[in-house]
């Protein structure tokens, strides 16, 4: 059992930080799977890109600005 300790570990801290990624993407409605596996992967540069991503429409996907989330208005389909 103590030889497989190191990958038990490895595998609770991927799942952990898979689990923040994947929950912060799909807020910005973008595929949490995805960038679970990344953000498992490669944590630090998966946080700096994501706060970089925007904010998608959850109805015609197109990008949207900070404002226009916390609006909840998006200009291209006039969805609230």
């Amino acid at each position: 059992m103590e030889q497989f300790m190191p990958y038990l570990v490895m595998l609770t801290v991927f799942l952990f930080f898979a689990t923040i990624v994947g929950v912060l993407t799909s807020r910005k409605n973008r595929n949490g799977i995805l960038w679970g596996l990344f953000g498992g992967l490669l944590f630090i540069p998966t946080m700096i890109a994501l706060a970089f991503v925007r904010f998608l429409c959850p109805n015609c996907h197109n990008p949207l600005s900070n404002q226009q989330w916390k609006q909840r208005e998006c200009p291209h389909c006039m969805h609230a």
